[in-house]
Order: C-alpha cells, then structure tokens, then sequence
C-alpha cells in the first residue's frame, strides 16, 4: 500500500476533480508533501491526510455541516 500518493492518484481515491483537490489544499484541508525546491518540487498527498479528512468529514454534525 502506498503511503503517498501523486495529485492523480488522491483525485482517483476521493473522486474529485484536480480543481477540487487544490482548493481542499488552499484551504488547509488536505496538507501536501513537496519534494525539491520551488516551482518544479514534486507534491504528493499522504494517504493518512486523506483518511483523517473523510473521518473529520463523518465526525460533523449535520449543524456544522450546513
């Protein structure tokens, strides 16, 4: 099992767009990992990030939620 994952592959477990995924990142939902300096550094997604999300997701009352 993979611990990180690329950009396509978190869109592929969560089933969502790119666009989403970036803006769950601008958010501070989802943290990415970077690999190497500026522009050109690689970014995963740690498969943890994601699980902890769905489960903070499941967590919320339908108040909080609206």
């Amino acid at each position: 099992m993979k611990l990180l994952l690329t950009i396509k592959e978190a869109c592929e477990t969560m089933s969502i767009g790119k666009s989403t995924l970036y803006l769950m990142m601008g958010r501070g939902d989802i943290t990415p990992v970077k690999f190497g300096p500026g522009k050109s550094a690689g970014v995963r997604i740690r498969l943890k990030d994601i699980e902890d999300y769905i489960d903070s997701l499941q967590a919320r009352t339908p108040s909080e939620s609206a």
